[in-house]
């Protein structure tokens, strides 16, 4: 009635079985995610596909599985770095074996530039995996943002653009 979009998020960080410990039960699998997220789309929702954090350990052919399983009904792509804490539960979940020296000679301090946190962390990025993304939803015409933020304004643009909303408060 306000003419404002209902934006409906969906996180998937891997797709590969052996990573299945990554989203343990009662996490849905991966594909009735997609199943959620295409009948989302189907009824209107602006549909949001995270497939953030970025993990070291999930290969690239999983995040790109996933966007070719999505790419007719997902709207926006959003990636993030990984921010490890030195001896951190989740560190110990992602890794349950140590966390390769490979891994750890990637990682890099800084702090988290999304929020005013203070604290040094050691962050995991890769430009790689980030431009192979961005590449496959520019090819497809999927907004791609590693922020919610630039993504919901670009989103807004796009539709502004093609003249099919126009947006009274991004």
């Amino acid at each position: 009635a306000k003419d404002r979009k209902l934006f409906a998020c969906i996180s998937i960080s891997r797709f590969s079985k052996y990573l299945q410990y990554l989203e343990p039960s009662p996490i849905p699998e991966p594909a009735d995610r997609i199943r959620e997220l295409k009948q989302l789309h189907e009824i209107g929702a602006v549909t949001v596909l995270a497939l953030r954090p970025f993990l070291p350990i999930v290969p690239e052919e999983d995040y790109l599985t996933i966007l070719e399983m999505t790419q007719d009904y997902v709207d926006i792509v959003l990636g993030e770095a990984f921010f490890f804490v030195k001896d951190g539960n989740i560190e110990k979940k992602v890794f349950p074996d140590g966390i390769p020296d490979r891994i750890l000679s990637e990682l890099k301090p800084g702090k988290m530039d999304f929020n005013d946190n203070s604290e040094e962390w050691l962050i995991w990025e890769s430009a790689a995996l980030e431009s192979s993304i961005k590449k496959f939803c520019e090819d497809h015409n999927i907004v791609f943002s590693m922020r919610s933020a630039p993504a919901i304004r670009e989103y807004y643009c796009r539709l502004n653009v093609s003249g099919k909303y126009k947006a009274s408060r991004i």
